[in-house]
């Protein structure tokens, strides 16, 4: 008798369009970066009058001499800070380009070690960005640290041990071995030398001995005991070092310490459009925020593309991207003039490595449109900075961004002592996708105080560690959360595999007074939906207890296996955890109504210590996860985070789940097209039953490619997406009341089927044409037009002829194929409006003839069902793909069936379309 009660209080299955919050919902896509290369073919020499001499610079074919490209080679017998800067005598210094670069202007670095502060004087423009280059004949490394060589004194007579005096005349800015490290701290110069205390308090500064960072210790006792170790004595005066190995002197070793507190930082703030590419960072002595302050930073700037870059060994912040700080009055260095707020953004940041920094990897305060795409982000926090000891304010982590609407997608973040993306105080229209979160501290991925709508989808996120000891009762604030979420509302979490977290899930509360947009912070219009839970140490999924605080909330069509099947869930209450006496009685309640047996209830007095509950108790307290499956067995997960890749073993009952529809999540973490039919819950729609193996890194396809930049302008732009009419109802045990046969077209009244030339990759047609006589279907064609991009397309459409619900039918295969070998066919389904501005991507197919590139099927078929106003059309598109350097030949596509069957459908008064 419980069972149907439990299932009739269960939650209905349900399509979720984020009605209530997609209006707004902008994506900040990849912007289109123009590539520059330069033919160097003669350099003039440097004229009497002082003007820089200008080389001829080659913009996508077309030369611009009023461009200039300076080369900055340190090895050069010739360099010369004094000279032109061309290749026959180049600059010695980063800087003395930096003062000289502006719009449209390229500074290329060729191999060496610099030791300096580049601090660019302007930058660039709309299409003309100022351009800093590795020249890729050598590494290019520009260090905040320099070489030190004291006379060195051995201290004490401990072997290994030895004292080096400090010279602080090479402190050009403030002496970072007297400064202590201020998080969130009001005196940001506070020096901590001289000191008379046992426990000497680290500084910003840093020792590095044969490259390899020593720690900084607190004590005597701990230098002379710990090799690769070091501290700044108590007077200040001196650094004191036990060098590793053993019978070796200083002089055995290279010893550079940090004196520069940034290494690539515009003195005015604010600048835009300048480019970073190809450089390795370290070794950077910057104190913590507020203001943020980076070993890279954008300074309120905007549109930077920082990419192909090595970030590591700053002593706080790898990378600041956001607007510094709201407090200008403590801004160092700083123009008179820009001590004021400056609101930056629209950054683009890619393929980085950014690593082994002391407080976190990238940090942004207050920035809009920036994208956050295939980077490695690392071991960050290495310093284990914490409230309770040695910050005021919580900012570690791999990602640590404020107020930010970012694109996060397609990284590796992992081995972090501290959250793994973290969006703070404002997240509306954030996206988190698409993203590799393993091994880091706290949280994986971590949302506070805001209303969004934000995101969450296709992650991986897994072996996330507790901030200390976690016993079972949840005895820590942060127990290793997959995703977590306190003070926030309105998060989206769909698609995502939550894997051997040392905590929840996911897990979201409420746990403060703060307000937030003039409102209470609530944990509110929560969707957890379609994601695989597998193996988390303290149950799948924990919400607040129903309350003015937390309403609205969805769980549902999860997929779940669990430690204990009695602990698959978690609750909480607002400011309680546990749960209060409320919680309890009403479970008691729900407990006995169902009829549920005296045995296979908790223990209710002892259970607030230990909120978990089954499936069953789930569904009857929190009427949550009607639809979602709970696992046993037949399900195997293997993370291999070294490689990384992925092993799933799953049967026919994992391939018969089904998910929700999702509002803009169209592809999956492999970059496959979420089917409209039979969507999987989980980051991966290919897979088949039994063994599966995936290579998680790097991601396939990506923001800087066509066939990512198709896709992300598929959904990225909530204004140019197509939203379901809400006046048309899917109908019920309806019959077909007109069909309308492709074979038939000639029976059919003209432009009912139509066609079109497409220029490019989004839809902007040319032309409208069709064959039409007798022939079973329409034969369209491409042709690749070069190496690493797509073709022009060639576009069938049916048009609806009247509104209703619609059943389609699809299918064609190639007729034609050349050139199979370099490449391959994708047809592409989706759906248009009547004015073709709004589209909403349906299927992808990649087909190619026998023996050709991928193995590829020569045919494809799809179907459908969907609600379509009249003049809406459903359009079928084939492009040639070239992923190599050649072009991938032609090919011809024959549409053999494309059928629409209306169904009977009564329009709903006074109702829109969204």
């Amino acid at each position: 008798m419980h069972n149907n009660n439990i299932y009739q209080q269960g939650s209905p299955p349900m399509n979720i369009d984020m009605q209530d919050f997609s209006h707004r919902l902008l994506f900040k896509t990849c912007a289109s970066i123009a590539i520059f290369t330069f033919f160097i073919s003669g350099c003039m020499s440097a004229q009497e009058t002082g003007k820089e001499d200008r080389e001829q610079k080659n913009i996508n074919g077309k030369s611009d001499s009023g461009i200039r490209v300076f080369h900055v080679a340190q090895k050069n017998p010739k360099a010369t800070d004094s000279g032109p800067g061309d290749q026959l005598t180049p600059f010695m210094t980063i800087s003395a380009a930096a003062a000289k670069a502006g719009p449209g202007d390229t500074v290329i670095v060729h191999s060496g070690t610099y030791r300096e502060k580049v601090s660019p004087a302007k930058g660039g423009a709309k299409d003309k960005p100022v351009v800093y280059m590795s020249a890729e004949d050598g590494d290019v490394i520009i260090k905040g640290s320099d070489i030190w060589k004291p006379e060195w004194i051995s201290y004490k007579n401990i072997p290994g041990v030895y004292e080096g005096k400090l010279d602080k005349s090479i402190f050009q800015e403030r002496n970072p071995y007297e400064t202590g490290i201020s998080i969130a701290g009001s005196d940001r110069n506070k020096k901590v030398r001289p000191a008379e205390t046992a426990n000497l308090p680290r500084t910003i500064g840093q020792i590095f001995i044969n490259s390899a960072k020593a720690a900084q210790v607190e004590t005597l006792e701990d230098v002379g005991k710990h090799p690769n170790s070091w501290l700044v004595s108590p007077s200040g005066e001196s650094i004191i070092v036990h060098f590793p190995g053993k019978n070796k002197k200083p002089e055995d070793y290279s010893v550079e310490i940090s004196v520069r507190n940034r290494i690539f930082s515009p003195f005015r703030r604010g600048l835009g459009y300048i480019t970073i590419r190809g450089f390795i960072f370290e070794h950077c002595a910057n104190q913590g925020p507020f203001p943020q302050g980076g070993a890279v930073s954008v300074r309120s700037g905007h549109n930077w593309v920082i990419e192909d870059n090595t970030i590591r060994h700053a002593a706080t912040i790898g990378l600041d991207c956001g607007s510094e700080t709201w407090d200008c009055t403590n801004l160092p260095e700083t123009h008179p003039e820009d001590k004021h707020v400056i609101i930056g953004g629209s950054h683009s940041i890619r393929n980085n490595v950014i690593s082994d920094n002391g407080l976190c990897g990238i940090a942004g305060w207050n920035h809009g449109g920036t994208v956050i795409f295939g980077n490695i982000i690392e071991r960050n926090n290495n310093m284990n900075f914490y409230t309770a000891y040695d910050a005021s304010w919580e900012e570690w982590g791999g990602i640590k961004l404020h107020a930010s609407n970012a694109l996060v997608e397609g990284n590796l973040i992992r081995d972090n002592e501290g959250h793994g993306i973290w969006i703070d105080n404002g997240y509306e229209n954030a996206r988190i996708t698409r993203n590799l979160v393993v091994n880091n501290r706290m949280a994986g991925i971590f949302l506070e105080l805001g209303a969004g709508p934000v995101l969450i989808d296709n992650n991986i996120v897994a072996f996330t560690r507790p901030l200390g000891f976690v016993d079972r009762a949840g005895g820590d604030f942060y127990n290793g959360f997959g995703i977590y979420a306190h003070d926030a509302s309105d998060l989206i979490v769909a698609h995502n595999m939550l894997l051997s977290n040392s905590g929840t899930g996911v897990f979201m509360r409420t746990i403060t007074d703060r307000s937030y947009g003039g409102k209470h912070v609530e944990t509110s219009n929560e969707r957890i939906v379609n994601n695989v839970f597998y193996d988390n140490g303290r149950g799948a999924i924990g919400l607040p207890y129903p309350s003015q605080y937390a309403k609205g909330n969805i769980s549902d069509n999860n997929l779940i296996l669990a430690r204990d099947p009695g602990e698959l869930f978690v609750i909480n209450e607002f400011k309680e955890c546990p749960p209060g006496k409320e919680v309890v009685s009403a479970l008691e309640t729900k407990l006995k109504e169902a009829g549920i047996p005296h045995e296979s209830r908790p223990n209710l007095s002892n259970w607030p210590a230990h909120p978990f509950l089954d499936m069953i108790q789930w569904r009857l307290l929190m009427k949550q996860d009607g639809q979602s499956i709970e696992f046993t067995k037949d399900l195997t997960i293997l993370l291999r985070p070294r490689i990384p890749n992925i092993s799933i073993k799953i049967n026919d009952a994992f391939l018969a789940a089904r998910s929700l529809e999702i509002d803009l999540v169209d592809i999956d973490y492999n970059g496959d097209a979420i089917p409209a039919d039979h969507r999987l819950p989980g980051p991966f729609q290919n897979l088949k039953s039994g063994k599966n193996t995936i290579t998680l890194w790097p991601v396939i396809g990506g923001c800087q490619t066509a066939e990512r930049k198709f896709k992300t302008s598929m959904i990225a732009n909530y204004e140019k997406y197509l939203h379901k009419p809400n006046d048309i109802l899917k109908p019920e045990n309806s019959s077909v009341e007109e069909s309308f046969s492709f074979a038939g077209m000639n029976s059919r009244p003209a432009g009912l089927w139509t066609a079109a030339r497409q220029p490019g990759v989004n839809p902007d047609f040319t032309g409208t044409y069709l064959k039409n006589d007798n022939a079973p279907g329409a034969e369209i064609s491409a042709q690749a037009s070069g190496g690493g991009q797509r073709s022009p397309s060639s576009v069938v459409f049916f048009n609806a002829p009247s509104d209703g619900w619609y059943q389609m039918e699809i299918s064609g295969k190639l007729s034609k194929r050349i050139s199979e070998s370099a490449g391959f066919v994708v047809v592409t389904i989706y759906m248009l409006d009547a004015e073709g501005e709004k589209y909403r991507y349906l299927g992808e197919f990649k087909l190619n003839s026998a023996n050709g590139y991928g193995g590829f099927p020569p045919e494809f078929k799809w179907d459908g069902e969907m609600a379509l106003k009249q003049g809406w059309r459903i359009a079928v598109r084939m492009q040639i793909v070239s992923p190599g350097s050649a072009p991938a030949g032609s090919g011809n596509l024959l549409i053999d069936k494309f059928n629409a069957r209306r169904l009977n459908v009564t329009p709903q008064a006074n109702s829109i379309i969204e």
